[in-house]
């Protein structure tokens, strides 16, 4: 397909293709197809988190307290095996009991310490050291907020115990009142057992044996290590065999602060020229950033002799500060001169140490015996964290690259002169079809990847290679988590302020109903601090949405394509249509250098990428449009290496889309979807994805080209409706409405059995009151119709009393920490309820103990699928859902197949039914398609049905409900859809 382009509309859980012939002269010529894949998105749609995390935090807990309840029952038989315990607590099922006759353990820890205690009463002691052990840091957490308040709580908690006399931490807390809530250091309670061991051993000399005392002191505070992560680590960009390096080494240190001098550049405030460093200055630099963390801009200018008028090229971007060696800077400040005395390969085995090394206690052995530093030098070691993550390079590659970064080149240079291709644009296809992608660490992007993987490889084998591929992502695709956090905090930010702009519009302005421009004007206004940048005029409230002032772009439109807000100003309008006009502001005022510089002056503290259009000397169209079809932002660059596999990098564009709304509706592409003639984008149905896609693959060099000469001709956005764009072919909006009226959407079917299996919560069964019950905080959270279903009467008055003083108010009457519900006997506060619920015992899992006795249930997690099966004799259906225990069940222990096929010679298999399934069901006009959107199956089935097209999740005209058996008679056949929407028979 030589001239076949193939345009991709990916976003977080659909991607809309369409493949569109071009001619030997690129024109595009007709549509060949399209269509939409819609899949499960990969995080959690509230939280923005993934599916799983929630499960795996739960899994650890699991964990951990399974592995606490295995170190107690060691040491227990250990105890038990050497006398130090009754062998009556192996098989004594109210443990707590025998412990307590025992005696307190607080007092006996205390007691040992001088005294004599029987060998069952120092085994008692030594249980209770296994149950409270103390925090110990593993160094990775000792830098966070959490490790910082714990070890600060634990300082003040040591400083306590030192100034009342106490010995051990037991001994202080058995003459506490409150001896729970306190943060505690595992060194603490190494220390007591010690001391505890040595006092005992006076007394039974023969019973606590050396041996005896290391397989106890193992058992109570061994330390499982930290699970190594190195599989998490990508591979280096040129050096593929190679894992990349720390950040913290320190030639990765070096690495980094040489890229940053190298590509360092002045700024000339009266030429506006830029020139680069001197070698003296960078070797100041240099010198400076090996023995600091940061350096900021001003220190910088001052170190080189340069005044506050001369800006850096990378202080004018988003960097704020130079970075230094902050791993040197911060061995240094511990060690001092050891540290410059040391060789380079010395240094590198302590900062190897530093990294490789978790465990506190080991690191400060090692500091003391190998390096031969005092204690309080190794403690201050095993305290410091160095830098985390990685650089995109490994070791070998930085150690290549490193000597021509000292001589001076920028980063492309050396690369170059190390033998590598720093861009690694290879334009050579190395692959038929896609294979796995790499993994990117994005579980929503990585998704997307496997499912595009799909799509592709599906164009491929039925029409063959594309030869150019267009993409645009959704903007949150885009993006790491911490910058999807940016981005939602300061969406919030800019919402509040709005409001606030409207507030003012409407009561200072008098616009009733301010619009988007109205608000844009405003904040202008303000930024500009009143006055017009050109003229230095002075803009009054009455001026402002007067005929007398413009919204004007700072790059000529016509020239840029740029709309957004940060090309846009005000100007008096005189001057935007006499002097100004259709000019870059160099252009239109440096021949009067004055009044230029004054201009420069009024817009000093405008946002950079604002004030930088104010010097711009000349636009380059076409490096323009390279920017917008070619997004350069990481994952975007992933995304394309990915798919150039396929056709070669040069043939990939990642677009940033901003021309795609607006050549949609110069195009009129909105009014096929349209409901009830409204001509706005309809995301209700999901074949606007495929819309969109059609115009992506439409969206070329020569149609920005041409965009750019139509609006230089008419001098208006391409938003707006200034000029005509003819369609890109003859009976262009019938050919494509057409097809988006026979497009079938493909539907990733839901079959997967690694979901819960069932839900969370935890139900006791009452044979009293024939009902499933449970527990549930009583908080603001508790709803009215858990409150009717109390199973305590006296205690569901007394919170029914409580709602009343509050009508009604849930979050008031339970809401409040500080003033909880009251027991009769006015002391004891109300913390949960038991609350009732009548659930069908066949939608419940039953834990059974070691008798066979069901003591606890679960609710089953949802329905895997359900298998539609019809009786022989009477052709009458029936249904048998499976829910995911049951699937998981089949496919793990019993090795059966998922889906059965077989039920006696009385039924037969009709289909089985999942999530996301295509089924043609009978209507009264025509038979028509149906997606399978849930499965519920308690007192009566229900199988609920909808339009593929519907991507409202809300049941609306387009559900179809399945309630009996008899019902099931309407679904004539399940359907195959496959990515790219084709149709086929199921068989099954």
């Amino acid at each position: 397909m030589d001239n076949v382009t193939l345009g991709l509309d990916l976003g977080t859980n659909s991607i809309g293709w369409a493949l569109v012939d071009y001619d030997e002269y690129q024109r595009p010529q007709q549509l060949i197809d399209c269509g939409v894949r819609i899949f499960q998105e990969a995080v959690d749609l509230k939280t923005r988190t993934p599916k799983n995390q929630q499960r795996r935090e739960a899994r650890a807990v699991r964990r951990q307290t399974s592995r606490r309840r295995r170190r107690r029952e060691k040491l227990l038989n250990l105890l038990v095996r050497n006398g130090l315990l009754p062998s009556e607590v192996q098989t004594e099922p109210r443990l707590e009991v025998l412990f307590n006759d025992l005696g307190d353990p607080y007092q006996l820890r205390k007691k040992a310490l001088d005294g004599a205690l029987s060998p069952h009463e120092f085994g008692r002691a030594l249980m209770h050291l296994c149950h409270r052990r103390g925090f110990v840091s593993n160094r990775k957490t000792a830098s966070k907020e959490d490790g910082k308040v714990v070890k600060s709580a634990i300082s003040n908690l040591a400083k306590r115990i030192g100034e009342i006399g106490s010995r051990t931490l037991g001994e202080y807390l058995a003459y506490q009142p409150k001896k729970r809530g306190e943060y505690t250091s595992r060194a603490m309670y190494e220390g007591e057992f010690e001391l505890l061991w040595q006092s005992q051993q006076r007394f039974h000399p023969q019973a606590l044996t050396a041996p005896l005392k290391a397989a106890v002191h193992n058992t109570i505070f061994h330390q499982r290590p930290l699970k190594l992560q190195k599989n998490l680590i990508g591979r280096c960009q040129f050096e593929p065999k190679r894992k990349r390096a720390a950040k913290a080494w320190l030639e990765a240190q070096r690495f980094r602060l040489l890229q940053d001098i190298n590509h360092l550049q002045i700024k000339n405030p009266t030429t506006r020229e830029y020139r680069n460093l001197l070698p003296e200055e960078r070797s100041t630099l240099r010198d400076t950033l090996e023995r600091q963390q940061t350096l900021s801009w001003d220190k910088a200018r001052k170190l080189l002799g340069r005044h506050s008028g001369e800006i850096f090229n990378l202080e004018e971007g988003r960097k704020t500060e130079l970075i230094g060696n902050r791993t040197a800077y911060r061995l240094r400040k511990i060690l001092g001169e050891p540290w410059d005395e040391m060789t380079p390969a010395q240094q590198n085995e302590l900062t190897t140490d530093m990294l490789t090394i978790d465990d506190e206690q080991a690191l400060i052995k090692r500091a003391l015996n190998h390096w031969k530093f005092d204690l309080q030098t190794a403690e201050e070691l095993a305290k410091t964290e160095l830098e985390p993550s990685f650089l995109r390079l490994s070791l070998k590659a930085i150690r290549k690259i490193l000597p021509f970064l000292e001589q001076g080149m920028t980063y492309d240079k050396a690369c170059a002169a190390a033998g590598y291709n720093h861009s690694d644009q290879s334009n050579e296809a190395t692959v038929d079809f896609l294979g796995e992608p790499a993994n990117l660490r994005n579980p929503v992007v990585q998704k997307a990847l496997y499912e595009t993987r799909k799509v592709v490889n599906a164009v491929v084998r039925k029409y063959g290679k594309p030869a150019v591929i267009r993409i645009e992502m959704a903007r949150d695709m885009k993006l790491t988590r911490r910058q999807r956090e940016e981005v939602m905090k300061e969406q919030n930010k800019r919402k509040k302020e709005n409001e606030l702009v409207k507030k003012i519009l409407r009561e200072d302005f008098g616009i009733q109903e301010p619009r988007r421009a109205d608000i844009q004007k405003y904040n202008l206004w303000k930024e500009c601090k009143e006055t017009c940048p050109y003229t230095g005029t002075l803009i009054s409230p009455v001026m402002l949405f007067s005929a007398e002032v413009d919204v004007e772009h700072i790059l000529p439109y016509s020239q840029s394509l740029d709309n957004s807000y940060m090309n846009k100003t005000l100007c008096i309008a005189e001057e935007n249509r006499k002097h100004k006009h259709n000019r870059l502001p160099y252009e239109a005022y440096h021949a009067d250098d004055k009044k230029y510089q004054d201009i420069l002056q009024r817009v000093r503290d405008f946002p950079w990428t604002k004030r930088r259009r104010f010097e711009q000397k000349e636009i380059k169209t076409d490096d323009f449009i390279s920017r917008q079809l070619n997004d350069t932002r990481y994952i975007c660059v992933e995304v394309r290496k990915y798919l150039a596999q396929l056709i070669g990098f040069n043939n990939v564009h990642v677009s940033k889309g901003e021309a795609t709304a607006a050549l949609r509706h110069h195009w009129n592409l909105n009014r096929i979807l349209a409901v009830d003639g409204v001509l706005e984008k309809n995301r209700g149905d999901h074949r606007h994805h495929t819309i969109d896609a059609v115009v992506i693959a439409l969206t070329s060099r020569a149609l920005f080209q041409k965009l750019s000469r139509l609006s230089a001709q008419s001098g208006v956005a391409l938003s707006e409706r200034g000029f005509q764009l003819d369609e890109p072919w003859q009976d262009f909006y019938r050919s494509i409405a057409q097809r988006i009226e026979t497009v079938v959407i493909s539907h990733a079917a839901s079959r997967k059995i690694t979901d819960a299996l069932h839900e969370d919560t935890a139900y006791g069964y009452s044979t009293h009151d024939k009902c499933f019950v449970y527990r549930k905080r009583l908080d603001g959270n508790i709803t009215a119709n858990e409150i009717a279903r109390i199973r305590d009467k006296k205690l569901k008055e007394l919170v029914e009393a409580r709602l009343n003083q509050h009508e009604g108010n849930i979050k008031k009457a339970f809401g409040n920490i500080s003033d909880p519900l009251l027991h009769i006997d006015g002391m004891t506060p109300i913390r949960t309820v038991r609350i009732t619920a009548n659930f069908e015992p066949t939608t419940m899992l039953g834990i059974h103990d070691k008798t066979g006795v069901a003591y606890k249930f679960f609710k089953f997690g949802n329905n895997h699928h359900v298998e539609v099966i019809e009786s022989v004799a009477t052709g009458k259906r029936d249904c048998r859902f499976v829910n995911a225990f049951e699937a998981a069940k089949r496919a793990r222990r019993d090795k059966t197949p998922v889906t059965q096929r077989e039920f006696g010679s009385e039924w037969k298999s009709i289909m089985s039914l999942a999530v996301n399934d295509i089924v043609e069901v009978a209507c009264e006009e025509k038979p028509a398609l149906y997606r399978v959107q849930s499965l519920a199956s308690g007192k009566q089935i229900e199988i609920v049905l909808k339009k593929p097209n519907d991507a409202v999740s809300e049941r609306n005209a387009s559900t179809l409900r399945i309630r009996n058996s008899k019902d099931t008679q309407r679904i004539i056949r399940k359907l195959t859809v496959d990515a790219l929407g084709q149709l086929s028979p199921s068989n099954g």
